[in-house]
């Protein structure tokens, strides 16, 4: 597994640059960060450029780790490129909470079973029942496939 981790933050921009030395075949890059930040295209664009083959996932935060830090109004993009492992997207609308176990369950639907180890989950947090929307992928996946991830949040903002 190859990572390369990059913050922005408006005093200096992205750190370390994006380069021809990136896993430009990543298959993934995790983005988190600010609402506003998250909104701004050219940002968003820096990284698809970098990563052109990267499917890019994520979430706002109330605060952006970066190696041991926690910073405020940044974004982090952490490529993952994997040599062995293949990965899946798969989402589902939820309009209001009580949507939420039934959503799990359709999110488990779109899922090959034969291979699959691991679901990592993403989920705004506000209109969500994250313990049915688990509950109700638990109930869709095989027992020994497991679930991680967690519900987004971005403090008072």
């Amino acid at each position: 597994m190859i990572i390369q981790q990059h913050l922005w933050r408006a005093s200096e921009g992205w750190n370390p640059l994006f380069s021809k030395e990136n896993p430009r075949d990543a298959q993934l890059v995790l983005v988190f960060g600010s609402p506003l930040l998250l909104r701004n295209r050219r940002l968003v664009e820096d990284i698809k450029e970098a990563y052109p083959a990267a499917m890019l996932f994520g979430s706002s935060t109330a605060g952006e780790i970066y190696g041991v830090r926690v910073f405020d109004d940044t974004l982090t993009a952490t490529a993952i490129h994997w040599e062995h492992t293949g990965l899946r997207f798969a989402s589902e609308i939820i309009k209001n909470a009580e949507d939420s176990i039934t959503a799990g369950r359709r999110l488990a639907e779109h899922f090959d079973y034969k291979n699959l180890r691991h679901v990592f989950v993403l989920s705004e947090g506000l209109h969500v029942n994250g313990s049915d929307l688990v509950r109700g992928l638990a109930e869709g996946l095989p027992s020994q496939v497991s679930i991680t991830g967690g519900l987004a949040g971005d403090g008072d903002r």
